[in-house]
């Protein structure tokens, strides 16, 4: 499937469980060892979120960046309410928009 041709094609390794990947195409053997991370990748959860465009709005990104770690915190830990009630409260704000997937969100 598409993990197969990833590695194939694009000498890209994928571990789903771990939701990680590396490109050199081997599985080190260091791998079994428990939180073992290839150097240079980021795990989803370890990547911070930026802010999209436009930059010209004036905002508290300290205090932004913290409700959207919350907020995140809240999705992991299934307390949907709590996250949406963090989503209102970055509303207001002024954020216009917050992308999961990507971690980018917009003024």
């Amino acid at each position: 499937a598409i993990r197969d041709d990833l590695l194939l094609e694009l000498g890209v390794h994928v571990d789903d469980h771990r939701r990680i990947w590396w490109p050199d195409g081997t599985k080190p053997q260091d791998m079994e060892r428990e939180g073992w991370v290839p150097e240079g990748v980021r795990r989803p959860e370890d990547i911070g979120w930026t802010r999209g465009e436009p930059f010209d709005v004036e905002a508290d990104e300290t205090r932004i960046l913290e409700l959207l770690s919350a907020r995140d915190a809240a999705r992991r830990a299934r307390d949907f309410s709590l996250a949406d009630s963090l989503m209102d409260t970055l509303r207001n704000e002024g954020v216009a928009y917050a992308d999961d997937s990507s971690k980018v969100y917009t003024m």
